[in-house]
Formats: structure tokens, C-alpha cells, sequence
């Protein structure tokens, strides 16, 4: 009895991506970060979700952008939500 043989896979296009940004209390000890999940499509059609740490793959204006957009919703949350 032989091994069924694996199916070629060929990744042909991207469909979802989704970012997760994470802005910690800036009293407390913990660092700003970024993950990523992009869906793969293969030619079986499969999809596949490879996810990681967004911010090797950002430049450092990127970087920045992410930051100020952070601290920004982060003030317009302590306006809107506390008393």
C-alpha cells in the first residue's frame, strides 16, 4: 500500500488581511506592537492564514504613522469614554 501523494499547492492570490494594533497604557510597562494574518488562496483551493510580527516589514515611518494614528485614537478614546 503506497502513501497518497500531497497535492501541489500554488499560492494564486491574496484575499483577506487584517492588522491588529496594540497601543498598552503608556503608564505601564508594556510594549506597542503589530500582527498581521494574510489569507492565502492555493491553486487546490485551500486557504491558509499566515500570520506574524508586522513591524520587521514596516519602515520606520511607517512606524511612526502607526504610532501618532495610535496615540490619536488613544486621546480621542480618554475624551469619548472617561468621564
Amino acid at each position: 500500500m503506497t502513501f497518497a501523494a500531497e497535492p501541489v499547492r500554488i499560492p494564486v492570490r491574496i484575499a483577506a488581511i487584517e492588522v491588529c494594533l496594540y497601543s498598552p497604557d503608556p503608564l505601564g510597562v508594556e510594549v506597542s506592537g503589530a500582527n498581521y494574518s494574510a489569507q492565502v488562496v492555493y491553486s487546490t483551493g485551500e486557504v491558509r492564514a499566515l500570520t506574524g510580527n508586522l513591524v520587521p516589514h514596516l519602515t520606520q515611518a511607517q512606524v511612526n504613522s502607526l504610532l501618532n494614528f495610535m496615540s490619536a485614537i488613544r486621546a480621542k478614546a480618554e475624551t469619548e469614554i472617561l468621564p
